[in-house]
């Protein structure tokens, strides 16, 4: 996609014109969303996150950006509140882990951001041999 290349106008343009054609789409949003983190308007980034969490609420994707805005804002609560619906859609999740560990972090729980480091490294691996 155009946004790859900087081309953001462009990207926001054929976003756009997919959301006209599928308006019912959560990808839509999110993309839209992604556009407007890119340019580093979050307050139009989370408008657009949001319209597509309504369509897809477990849309694991829409919530990281979402926690992605709120750690640049220094918005830790709403961050780790964010990246705890990430864990409750995905346990495991490995980057969501991590990221409530780096939350939990800035905000001084350190108890806490060990307690999330400490279950990824706890779990091995599983990948083919």
């Amino acid at each position: 996609m155009n946004w790859f290349l900087g081309e953001f106008n462009e990207a926001l343009r054929w976003r756009k014109r997919a959301l006209f054609l599928n308006p019912l789409e959560a990808h839509n949003y999110y993309g839209i969303g992604f556009i407007y983190l890119s340019l580093d308007d979050h307050a139009k980034a989370e408008q657009w996150e949001n319209q597509a969490l309504e369509l897809q609420p477990d849309f694991i994707n829409a919530h990281w950006i979402l926690c992605q805005i709120y750690l640049a804002e220094g918005k830790y609560q709403q961050a780790i509140q964010r990246i705890q619906k990430i864990l409750s859609i995905e346990a495991n999740e490995f980057a969501g882990l991590i990221a409530a560990g780096n939350s939990e972090l800035s905000s001084g729980n350190y108890v806490q951001a060990q307690q999330y480091y400490e279950k990824p490294i706890a779990k091995p691996f599983q990948g083919s041999q």
